[in-house]
C-alpha cells in the first residue's frame, strides 16, 4: 500500500538531497525510479551492456546517502521509504547471480541471472561466467 508522505518531510527530503547534489526530488520519486528499474529487469531481463548498468544504478546511488540521513531518520515516515527500498532491494537481489568481493555497494557488484546479448556477451567475457540471454531477446 502505498504511503502518503507529508509536505513537511517531502519538502526536507528534497532539500537533503539537494544538500548531496542530488536531484531536488521528493521520497517517491526515488522509490518509483528504483522500483521501475528493477520491475524491468525482473521482467524482461537487462536490456543494455553490462558496462551500462553502473549508469542505470545511479539512481540507487543517490538512495544510499539518503536512507542513513539522521536528519531524515527523525521523520516517523522515512522508515517507510527505507522499507520500501529494502523490498525493491530484495527483488532486485532475488535476480543476481552472484556477488563479486570488491568494495563497492551490493548493486553495482551483482552479476544478473539473466540479460540481452550484450549482457550476456559482457558477463561471459569479464568473468567467464555463462549466463541465460532472456526469452525476450532474439
Amino acid at each position: 500500500m502505498r504511503k502518503e508522505f507529508s509536505t513537511y518531510y517531502i519538502q526536507f527530503f528534497k532539500e537533503r538531497a539537494a544538500l548531496l547534489g542530488f536531484e531536488a526530488e521528493g521520497p517517491q520519486y526515488y522509490i518509483d525510479e528504483w522500483k521501475e528499474f528493477v520491475d524491468w529487469c525482473v521482467e524482461y531481463g537487462y536490456s543494455y551492456s553490462y558496462f551500462e548498468f553502473d549508469e542505470d544504478t545511479i539512481v540507487r546511488d543517490e538512495i544510499e546517502p539518503l536512507l542513513y540521513d539522521q536528519d531524515l531518520a527523525d521523520f516517523e515516515e522515512h522508515k517507510y521509504f527505507v522499507s520500501q527500498v529494502d523490498i525493491i532491494d530484495n527483488n532486485l537481489k532475488s535476480i543476481a547471480h552472484s556477488y563479486l568481493i570488491v568494495k563497492r555497494p551490493w548493486w553495482k557488484t551483482i552479476i544478473l541471472k539473466y540479460g540481452c546479448n550484450a549482457y550476456t556477451a559482457n558477463v561471459k567475457q569479464l568473468f567467464d561466467a555463462d549466463i541465460e540471454v532472456f526469452p525476450n531477446d532474439n
